[in-house]
């Protein structure tokens, strides 16, 4: 009840709107598209902990380096779009989630971890 009078950020509101996008595209997609979209997380996910080790490596490193770091990945994915459609979806899932940990965003990272394990797991040799 109280949360009526809080004012509201429009970027989050639209990376959110983006986020239930993507899981609801994915939830309906044929077998073999939740697969490429699986591995292309899985690839994403390997580059991250290549990089930073864990969740808690990414949230220690600076700022500055965490935006850099989605700027990068958001930049990979618009490349991606043209190339392998597929794959520049769940590369979006995956800097959609990092930017969730960069902002300690709860209710973001809740609209995509569950699509993005199963998808995840469904990448890995096709579940």
């Amino acid at each position: 009840m109280f949360n009526l009078f809080k004012k509201k950020n429009p970027d989050r509101e639209a990376i959110h709107h983006v986020a239930r996008n993507l899981v609801a595209s994915a939830n309906q997609a044929d077998k073999m598209t939740r697969i490429a979209v699986g591995h292309a997380i899985n690839m994403a996910n390997s580059m991250f902990i290549k990089k930073f080790g864990s969740v808690e490596g990414f949230q220690a490193t600076p700022k500055p380096e965490q935006i850099a770091y989605i700027k990068a990945s958001t930049e990979f994915v618009e490349k991606l779009i043209n190339q392998d459609p597929v794959a520049a979806v769940g590369a979006r899932f995956f800097s959609i989630w990092v930017t969730g940990i960069s902002a300690n965003d709860q209710p973001l990272l809740s609209i995509l971890e569950d699509t993005m394990s199963s998808l995840s797991i469904e990448g890995n040799l096709g579940g």
